[in-house]
């Protein structure tokens, strides 16, 4: 892929009609089948913004990555002082729940530390424990993946 925005950041001016014309190729790139896994068909909309944005011809430039700075657990070079000093917005994945949340607050006390301070009092992302509630939600995750699965069946999609 030589161009694909994988953020849900964009900004445009109304009279481009970007997100009408978007959701036009949206439909004819899931009509015309050109994703044929479920991976594909997955990620088709990072995809096809990017090249109905070439289509219209517009202007465009991306934002730089400290406005979409990605924070992995598996990923612990991102911490570094240097690195995380230019974070504007933390993508944070799964560095906010318990194994990850000490290192991540001691990169951002010397960097960012208004933010240390509000996240320190939130404390990190836990499981709920087994509740009515997280069962409901876990009920209508299942239910939704049954949903989709079954749509990319009828469209003769696979699951790889």
């Amino acid at each position: 892929i030589r161009f694909y925005w994988n953020s849900g950041v964009f900004a445009y001016k109304r009279a481009t009609q970007l997100s009408r014309y978007y959701l036009e190729d949206a439909f004819k790139f899931m009509d015309r089948r050109i994703g044929q896994s479920h991976s594909q068909v997955h990620f088709m909309d990072q995809v096809v913004l990017g090249l109905t944005v070439l289509r219209l011809g517009l202007r465009w430039r991306a934002l730089s990555s400290s406005c979409n700075y990605t924070l992995l657990s598996s990923m612990p070079h991102q911490l570094e002082e240097a690195r995380i000093r230019h974070a504007r917005v933390l993508h944070y994945h799964d560095a906010m729940g318990p194994s990850a949340w000490g290192p991540v607050l001691s990169a951002l006390q010397p960097t960012h530390p208004q933010v240390h301070n509000w996240l320190a009092a939130q404390g990190p992302f836990k499981d709920e424990p087994l509740s009515l509630r997280r069962g409901l939600r876990e009920g209508l995750r299942i239910y939704r993946g049954l949903q989709r699965r079954a749509y990319y069946r009828s469209a003769g999609f696979q699951k790889l």
